[in-house]
């Protein structure tokens, strides 16, 4: 991995036709106001606690349910214009290349995007190369797999110090934890559907070692079998989190993961923690308040799985502790219906959430 003085260098934006070009050398409020708009659219582990790198305060556990009335609906609703900061590529689950995911972008006069796979940062470089060609403002981020409470939590980590010591282990023991765990789980479900080997599974993985493997790799290797019809299917029968061949990965708590993520320089999310398609129990109004006290930056408020009454409670959240309210699509190309920029984050809030960061913005 290339230390801090060689991905400044490469965060060089260069000159371009494209509206939302940013030149080399601009500040980051010039990345953030392009002259393009964007068309409407669409458990427990063995990691180890750190020592708290937020501000130290000590908040009230009393929730957010009296600040709930006073979010206008206005906030509800995602922004038509600005950046969609939770996307994947096929360096996770998603089915299209970093290339491919900067040239939609680009299409559809997005501010900027985030590139955000599960548990690497392997799909760094490339869609880095990728945005300065085509003069698209890229923020380098990861979504991380976290677990508390028997509730599966995911992280939004923007900007952080790749080479950072707690970081790299903690990324590495999942991956490696996640590929143990798929293993075991293809074995199971080839007892009963023997076209489903681990060899078919591999043939779904389209970066080789640099993918974080998962259960959408499960999913397409029974679509090629012709035993589901999509992802979608799959995830609703066969792997689904109550099926008796879904297995839970080992994970950090989100807790852990916010130490990390602050202690390595760079700015943390928790996502679409009102989905619950994902959650029988959702995560507590006191675990949010736990991370709130260890620094976390903001809530992922406009998601298409956080339902109305969720989005007012997170908004909620937002208001009374003046976290930032962001948005993103959780695209994954064709592996999910999500589509590209249907949920946004503002130019403001994306200035506020890269202030003081390890990484610059890509373009910026």
């Amino acid at each position: 991995m290339r230390g801090q003085a060689d991905f400044a260098q490469s965060a060089a934006g260069s000159t371009s036709s494209n509206p939302a070009t940013v030149r080399s050398g601009a500040s980051l409020s010039s990345a953030l106001s392009p002259s393009q708009s964007h068309a409407e659219s669409q458990q427990q582990s063995q990691w180890p606690d750190a020592s708290p790198s937020g501000s130290g305060q000590t908040l009230a556990h009393s929730g957010a349910s009296d600040d709930i009335s006073s979010v206008p609906d206005a906030l509800l609703v995602s922004p038509r214009e600005g950046w969609d900061l939770h996307c994947h590529t096929r360096f996770s689950d998603g089915t299209k290349t970093p290339e491919e995911f900067i040239r939609d972008a680009v299409d559809l006069g997005l501010h900027g995007v985030a590139i955000t796979d599960h548990d690497t940062w392997n799909g760094w470089e490339r869609a880095t190369v990728a945005a300065r060609k085509a003069g698209m403002p890229l923020i380098r981020g990861t979504e991380i797999t976290a677990h508390v409470d028997h509730t599966s939590v995911h992280m939004l980590a923007y900007l952080y110090d790749p080479e950072n010591a707690e970081i790299t282990r903690m990324f590495a023991e999942t991956r490696a934890a996640r590929l143990a765990r798929v293993q075991e789980m293809v074995r199971r479900i080839s007892r009963d559907y023997p076209q489903v080997t681990w060899e078919s599974v591999s043939a779904q993985v389209r970066e080789g070692s640099q993918t974080t493997v998962g259960r959408p790799h499960i999913a397409d290797a029974l679509v090629a079998a012709g035993i589901c019809s999509s992802r979608s299917q799959a995830f609703a029968t066969i792997i689904k989190s109550t099926s008796k061949y879904y297995i839970p990965v080992p994970s950090p708590t989100p807790l852990q993961v916010t130490n990390a993520v602050k202690h390595a320089g760079g700015a943390v999310v928790v996502a679409h923690a009102g989905d619950r398609a994902r959650n029988r129990h959702l995560l507590s109004d006191d675990r949010i308040v736990e991370l709130i006290e260890a620094g976390l930056d903001g809530i992922e408020v406009w998601h298409r799985g956080n339902e109305p009454d969720q989005r007012q409670r997170l908004a909620g959240f937002a208001r009374r502790y003046g976290l930032l309210m962001t948005g993103g699509s959780d695209w994954h190309g064709a592996g999910k219906p999500n589509l590209l920029g249907e949920n946004l984050t503002p130019d403001e809030t994306v200035q506020k959430l890269c202030e003081g960061r390890f990484l610059p913005v890509v373009g910026a």
